[in-house]
Order: C-alpha cells, then structure tokens, then sequence
C-alpha cells in the first residue's frame, strides 16, 4: 500500500529530521510503501491545512490515489481545532486514513469511531495550548511594557540607556530605558531638514 509522509516546522531555525524518521520507521512497520513526502518548513500550525503549500500537494498526491497520510504527531496538522477535524473529514471522504505516530508511545488512526472521538479530544487540547501560549506570551510583553523595558528591535536613532530608577534600587538587571542614540539621532534629524 501506498503512503505519504507529512512534516511541519514553525520555524526556519527547525529541522524536519525527526519527524521524516518517525513516520518513515511507522511506515516501514506497517509495510507501507513511501511514495512522497511533503513538508511545510517556517509554517505556523494555525495556517489552514489546504493553504499550505505542502498540504496541497498532500490533496494533490490524495487525488492521484495515495490512501494512507503518516504524521508524526496531530500538532503537525494543525492547532486550530476546526481546521483539524475539517481536514480529516476530508481525507475520510476521500477515502484516506490518517495515521498520528507519536501519541504517548501510541499511534492513532482516523479509521472507526473511537479514532475520530479521539481526534476531536486532541484537536481541542492543540489549540486550547496554542492560545494559552499566545496568552502567556501577551501578559508577560505586557509586563515588561509595563515596567518600561525594551521589548523587540531598537529602532533607529535610539539606544537601551539607564535603568530604570527603581531597578537601579534594587539592583536588579531589569529595566532599561530607551534615549537617543548621538549619532544616529543626527541623522535622523537632517533627514527630516532634508524632507522640508
């Protein structure tokens, strides 16, 4: 029988490698015969599966009769929930099995009732960690907004400069606050003149 191996990246700093093993060891276990694999590297999980360009050609592949998609873990489809079960529901009308790999030390298929009851469960759970990390990471951005720290690029024509009064008290290597930088404030300015 035919397969297809899928692997996602969130970003461009991560490798597939582990994934590709996984599902190529599942598939050599079931006696499977890997036909493809497509992969989304730099992909974040709450993109549509079909608008990936590696889940096209998941579809496309699916449509010239692969039967079996192989994923190393259901994170990999997707962390939205709804995304998730519709694209599973679409691999079961086209008559393809999904099979998850790395469940606990488990495997997990999309055929029968109680595969797709737990892929409903576990399509939840993903995208209920997914917004708690974008929560995690909202209040702890707020946080050091809220204590005048430099959250992301400094931008051009500023430098970090002192701490702020109550860490310098404190001792802590905390807060910093931003001042213009000598010379590229110069700059800045003459472009301005220059605009005028």
């Amino acid at each position: 029988m035919n397969c297809l191996l899928y692997t996602r990246v969130s970003t461009d700093q991560q490798e597939t490698v582990q994934q590709d093993t996984l599902c190529a060891r599942y598939a050599e276990l079931k006696g499977f015969t890997v036909t493809a694999t497509c992969s989304d590297p730099d992909t974040s999980g709450g993109t549509d599966f079909s608008e990936r360009d590696g889940g096209a050609a998941v579809f496309a592949a699916v449509r010239q009769g692969v039967r079996h998609v192989i994923i190393a873990k259901l994170d990999r489809l997707g962390r939205s929930a709804m995304n998730v079960l519709e694209t599973v529901r679409q691999f079961g009308e086209l008559g393809v099995t999904l099979h998850i790999v790395d469940m606990g030390g488990e495997t997990l298929t999309s055929t029968g009732p109680a595969g797709r009851l737990l892929l409903l469960i576990l399509a939840g759970v993903a995208e209920f960690e997914r917004e708690l990390i974008r929560s995690r990471i909202k209040d702890k951005l707020d946080l050091k907004f809220s204590k005048g720290e430099v959250i992301g690029t400094i931008p051009y024509g500023w430098q970090v400069g002192r701490r702020c009064p109550a860490a310098e008290e404190s001792a802590q290597h905390g807060p910093t606050m931003l001042e213009p930088h000598p010379d590229e404030s110069h700059w800045l300015r003459l472009m301005v003149e220059m605009r005028w």
